[in-house]
C-alpha cells in the first residue's frame, strides 16, 4: 500500500508542477512558451519594443489574434512566411515590416481583418526598401471577413507562397473571399493584386497601385469587380487579363474606363457565356496574338462609347493581324451592340473577319471605324454555296467608316459592301 501511495503522491506533483509550470506567457514576446501556465517575468522584446512575431503565432484554427498599434514607427517584425488559420485583427496604425521571404499566408480556417482610419493608417512594409523586399499577402480562405481597407502595402511581390510562383504585393487564389479597397500598394517586383484563379468572390475597388510590374494580373471574371483607383506609373499600365482557363465570363460585369487599357494574355480569349457584358465609353482593349472576343449563344455585349471617348479594340503589336477578332455565335440578343468604336489591326489567320457572325446573330454596329484589317470587316457564315449569299438579316449596320481592309483571304465578298464577306 505505501509503494501505490508514493506513486500517487508524485503523480499529483507532477500534475500540479505542469499546471504552474512558469514562463513566458504574452505572445508577442520573442521568447514566448506556449506551454506555460503562469508568467515568470521573462519576456524579452526587441529594442525599442518592436515585437518580433513567433513564425506559429497565428496557426490555431478557431481563435482570435488582434495586433495594436504600439505607438511606435514599427510595432512587429516578421521574418518567415506565416500561415495564418485564425481570425487575424490589425488594428489602425499598426506598421509591419517584413523581413526577406516572409509575409502572410491565411488559409482556409483563417482571414484577415486589416481596416485603417484617416488618420491612423496600416502598413505592411519591407526591412529593405527595395522592391521584392519580401513576399507579400496571400489569401487563400473563404471566410467574409477577409478585407484590406486603407492599407499601404510597399516593397512586396518577392519569393512566392506556393508552387504555381504566384507572386504580387496581394495574391488571392481559387474560392476566396476578400475585399480590398482605398488601398495603396506600391513597388512590388510582380503584380500589385493577382487574382487568376477561379471560384473567387472579391471587390477590388478605389486603390492606388503605382511602381509594380503591372498594378493587377486577373481572371477575366473579375474584372467587373474593378472600380475606381488610379494604376499609373508602373512598368506596364495595363490590367492584365488571364486566359489560360478560358478567358470565361460566367457573370453579368460592366468594365469600367480604369485610364488604363485592358490587355488579354495569350493563351485563350475571352468568352462571354449566358451573360451580358457592358463595355463603358473609353476603355481600351488590348488583344495579344491569337486572342479574340467571344459572344456565345443567350449572351451579350453592349460596348456603346460617345462620339468624344469611343471604346477602342486594338492589338499589342499595332500591325494588321496582330490579333483575332470579335465573335457573335447564335446569339439573339437585343441589347448586341457595337457604336462609336474604333476596331483596328485585327484579322489573324483563321480570323475571317473583324466581326465574325455565325448562324444570324443580332447585332446593332454603328459609328464604328474598322481600320487596318488584314480581312474582311463583317464575316458572315454559314452560307450557302457562292453567289447565292444573302446578308445577315438580323444585322443592323449604319454610319461605319472602313479603313484599309484587306480582305487578303479573297473570301466572297457583297456586292453592296466589299468589306462583307462570306463563309460557308
Amino acid at each position: 500500500m505505501k509503494r501505490y501511495s508514493v506513486l500517487l503522491i508524485v503523480i499529483v506533483m507532477f500534475i500540479v508542477s505542469s499546471c504552474n509550470k512558469e514562463g513566458c506567457t504574452d505572445p508577442l514576446a520573442t521568447n514566448y512558451n506556449a506551454e506555460a501556465k503562469k508568467d515568470d517575468g521573462s519576456c524579452l522584446f526587441l529594442d525599442g519594443g518592436i515585437t518580433k512575431l513567433d513564425c506559429r503565432l497565428f496557426e490555431q484554427s478557431g481563435t482570435s489574434y488582434t495586433l495594436i498599434d504600439k505607438g511606435l514607427p514599427v510595432d512587429y517584425i516578421v521574418d518567415c512566411q506565416m500561415v495564418v488559420n485564425g481570425d487575424l485583427i490589425i488594428m489602425p496604425g499598426v506598421c509591419i515590416e517584413f523581413l526577406a521571404d516572409a509575409g502572410f499566408a491565411i488559409y482556409e480556417d483563417g482571414s484577415i481583418q486589416a481596416v485603417s482610419t484617416s488618420d491612423a493608417p496600416i502598413k505592411f512594409t519591407g526591412l529593405d526598401k527595395i522592391r521584392g523586399a519580401w513576399s507579400g499577402i496571400y489569401i487563400e480562405s473563404t471566410d467574409v471577413k477577409n478585407k484590406l481597407d486603407g492599407v499601404i502595402i510597399e516593397y512586396a511581390g518577392g519569393s512566392a507562397f506556393n508552387s504555381n510562383d504566384d507572386r504580387g504585393a496581394v495574391i488571392i487564389y481559387g474560392g476566396t473571399k476578400a475585399k480590398v479597397e482605398n488601398c495603396s500598394i506600391s513597388n512590388s517586383a510582380a503584380y500589385g493584386i493577382n487574382a487568376t484563379y477561379h471560384d473567387c468572390d472579391i471587390l477590388l475597388n478605389n486603390n492606388i497601385i503605382t511602381t509594380c510590374l503591372k498594378p493587377i494580373y486577373t481572371n477575366a471574371n473579375y474584372i467587373g469587380s474593378i472600380s475606381g483607383g488610379a494604376y499609373t506609373g508602373n512598368d506596364q499600365d495595363v490590367v492584365y487579363i488571364d486566359t489560360y482557363d478560358g478567358g470565361g465570363i460566367y457573370n453579368a460585369a460592366t468594365w469600367n474606363n480604369l485610364e488604363i487599357p485592358y490587355q488579354v494574355k495569350t493563351g485563350g480569349s475571352l468568352q462571354v457565356i449566358d451573360v451580358n457584358l457592358t463595355i463603358l465609353p473609353g476603355v481600351i482593349i488590348k488583344f495579344e496574338t491569337g486572342t479574340a472576343l467571344k459572344i456565345q449563344d443567350n449572351s451579350s455585349l453592349k460596348a456603346l462609347g460617345t462620339a468624344s471617348n469611343p471604346i477602342r479594340f486594338t492589338g499589342v503589336d499595332g500591325l494588321p493581324g496582330s490579333w483575332e477578332n470579335i465573335e457573335f455565335n447564335f446569339t439573339q440578343s437585343a441589347l448586341n451592340e457595337i457604336g462609336h468604336a474604333i476596331i483596328e489591326f485585327s484579322g489573324a489567320p483563321d480570323a475571317k473577319g473583324a466581326i465574325s457572325m455565325w448562324a444570324n446573330p443580332k447585332i446593332n454596329v454603328h459609328d464604328v471605324v474598322f481600320r487596318q484589317i488584314t480581312t474582311c470587316a463583317f464575316y458572315d457564315a454559314p452560307k450557302s454555296s457562292p453567289g447565292s449569299q444573302s446578308v445577315n438579316p438580323n444585322l443592323t449596320s449604319t454610319n461605319n467608316t472602313y479603313e484599309t481592309i484587306g480582305n487578303q483571304y479573297n473570301e466572297d465578298t457583297d456586292p453592296a459592301n466589299s468589306s462583307y464577306c462570306f463563309g460557308w
